[in-house]
């Protein structure tokens, strides 16, 4: 048995209209009796951006907690992404450097693939991604989910860990937020004009700006609005938010919360042996959900209506 250091971070799946998270849950359970019953051709490959889509494994897991007579469970899931397009290089390393690469044939509905492995509780709408690099980003995550029931508008939601939802609700006095948004293309590709910052992001896109640093001050801030400020700032795939912090005072004594370096997130080992497979990754999944499940359930209610 091998062990490998591995995190997991955790979002709250929300929408606007609340109906599109009654779907995603039905078509999930409708998924999994397809899994049960193997019926794979029931599946859906799912097309975004030329690359290929569709969940590859899924596993149920019964709760200890039980409401209304019924037992909670969360599903694990295995998504898969195929790249027919691209090309597929191996090097032979005990080669010559200049004949070391070689592409492999494929045929057209053959490619690349990479998988993401998550946790969904469909009770409390929480997702808890393992992280690892080189597979699907949340972004494009919440892309294939949206796709899933057909809609727009699915977002994962970032989770404060206990000690900075507290230290936020004990401030007397909030006297500033600040956040800085970062882009690799100068905020060319950004289209949103229904965003307050959108104007901002348009002139940074002019003078060739890479970052923006958004600061708001007042002798007295509302704090519920500087939550979900923050919130979706931190939820938006197509934004990179590097610095976020509120500052304010508690009980006379000025008090800064940094909210980037205070994302739920749990960190620990993957037991696996020879190979990292999904059974492996689930198991390290259900044990971060569990160490956090008390907080969880404090903090979100349940909902029956899966």
């Amino acid at each position: 048995m091998e062990s490998k250091q591995a995190k997991a971070n955790f979002f709250k799946l929300n929408s606007s209209k609340k109906s599109n998270l009654g779907l995603f849950n039905k078509k999930i359970k409708e998924m999994y009796s397809n899994f049960q019953d193997k019926n794979y051709q029931n599946i859906p490959t799912l097309d975004i951006d030329g690359l290929q889509y569709y969940v590859s494994a899924m596993q149920k897991v019964n709760s200890d907690e039980e409401l209304g007579g019924e037992r909670l469970y969360c599903i694990l899931m295995t998504i898969s992404r195929v790249d027919t397009e691209s090309q597929i290089l191996l090097a032979n390393l005990e080669n010559t450097i200049d004949s070391r690469k070689r592409e492999v044939e494929h045929g057209e509905n053959e490619g690349l693939v990479v998988d993401t492995r998550l946790l969904f509780d469909p009770f409390r709408q929480i997702i808890v991604v393992y992280n690892q690099r080189g597979t699907i980003n949340n972004r494009d995550l919440q892309r294939f989910f949206s796709k899933i029931i057909e809609v727009r508008g699915l977002k994962f939601e970032i989770i404060l860990n206990k000690k900075a939802m507290k230290r936020l609700d004990h401030l007397d006095v909030v006297k500033s937020v600040s956040y800085t948004v970062a882009s690799p293309d100068n905020f060319k590709a950004y289209r949103d004009d229904n965003r307050t910052e959108s104007g901002d992001f348009k002139f940074a896109n002019s003078i060739s700006g890479e970052s923006i640093k958004i600061t708001i001050k007042s002798e007295s801030l509302a704090k519920e609005g500087i939550k979900d400020k923050i919130q979706k700032l931190l939820s938006d795939g197509s934004l990179k938010v590097t610095t976020a912090t509120v500052d304010g005072w508690s009980n006379g004594v000025e008090e800064p919360i940094d909210l980037i370096k205070n994302k739920l997130k749990y960190k620990g080992f993957i037991s696996y042996e020879k190979v990292m497979d999904d059974k492996a990754v689930y198991g390290f999944l259900n044990t971060a959900y569990d160490y956090y499940y008390e907080y969880l359930k404090s903090i979100y209610n349940v909902h029956l209506e899966v």
